[in-house]
């Protein structure tokens, strides 16, 4: 279980987790995470990077997202701007403004 206040916009994102780790609660541990676009770097245990004391555990997780195909509709292609249910128009972009 975890909670994870953030600060995120379109390409930039900050998270600190606070992870409860097989519902122990008196014994959290505490993490870091950025994301730069599509490359994210963090840690669900950050202590035993700051801290002297005895590591239980550590873990880094590191993501690259590439998009190598994007779809019509996000490349502006898209004539309709609504999308009717059932209808073989396209479905439209994820992002506002097709990015």
């Amino acid at each position: 279980m975890a909670i994870t206040p953030r600060f995120e916009t379109r390409y930039f994102e900050a998270a600190l987790p606070i992870v409860m780790h097989e519902y122990d609660v008196a014994h959290p541990s505490i993490g870091f995470m950025l994301r730069l676009n599509g490359l994210v770097v963090g840690s669900d245990h950050i202590m035993p990077f700051i801290s002297k004391g005895d590591v239980y555990a550590l873990d880094l997780y590191v993501r690259v997202r590439w998009m190598i195909f994007r779809s019509p509709a996000c490349r502006g292609k898209r004539t309709n701007k609504k999308h009717r249910s059932g209808s073989k128009e396209m479905i439209p972009c994820s992002f506002p403004g097709g990015g």
